[in-house]
């Protein structure tokens, strides 16, 4: 399906365009059709291969010929492959606000861009089984405050030797698995074991709400 803008010609800015699959509720579309119709009226402009960034959605702007059509990240290829449209990224934040939402201490979602970094474990991307997040408070600007390792690691995660700090996108790409939880806040764990998750705030077991959008997840895991 495709959407169009229909605001930013009003203050001397081309029209928006993009396109989203079936899967996408049109409420999301109109969202963010709408955050960058503000973002113009605020004064903002974006030119030709200029990215969009907010929350976890990361776009390019490509200029045709009389709006700019937006395309968003495949999270297969390393550096980023652009594909047009923006299916992904909605779906990935309509997972990680549903997600944050899905527990009884939620808070507003802690947000994370793919261009950000994380510590990994040095063994983190070949594991095939088990994994385990863990978000601690940023270091800076450009840091997530995650930690991912493996479950069983063989490593010692206290050695500094055995860590990297890699960017959301390049971890993302190799395990997708992660993308869900990273708008968790601060104090999160998340322990992910075959066919089981478990979730951790601030040390303690925490289980999603009744029929949140969690707990039918993990009903299908």
């Amino acid at each position: 399906m495709e959407y169009r803008s229909k605001r930013c010609a009003k203050f001397g800015h081309p029209e928006f365009e993009f396109s989203v699959d079936s899967s996408i509720p049109p409420c999301d579309a109109e969202w963010l059709l709408g955050i960058l119709e503000d973002c113009v009226i605020d004064g903002d402009s974006f030119d030709d291969g200029e990215t969009i960034a907010f929350d976890s959605i990361l776009l390019i702007a490509n200029k045709a010929a009389d709006s700019i059509r937006l395309a968003e990240p495949d999270f297969s290829e390393i550096p980023i492959k652009w594909t047009d449209g923006v299916t992904r990224s909605l779906r990935i934040l309509r997972q990680q606000k549903d997600t944050v939402a899905s527990f009884l201490h939620a808070i507003e979602p802690d947000y994370c861009s793919v261009r950000e970094s994380c510590i990994v474990g040095a063994d983190f991307e070949n594991a095939d089984g088990g994994m385990v997040m863990e978000r601690t408070s940023r270091m800076n600007v450009n840091d997530t405050g995650w930690f991912l390792g493996t479950q069983d690691h063989k490593l010692d995660y206290s050695d500094p030797g055995n860590l990297l700090r890699k960017s959301i996108y390049e971890v993302v790409c190799k395990e997708p698995r992660v993308l869900p939880y990273l708008a968790l806040p601060v104090k999160s764990r998340v322990e992910h074991i075959e066919n089981s998750v478990v979730f951790f705030f601030d040390g303690n077991v925490v289980e999603p709400t009744q029929s949140s959008y969690l707990e039918q997840v993990l009903k299908r895991v």
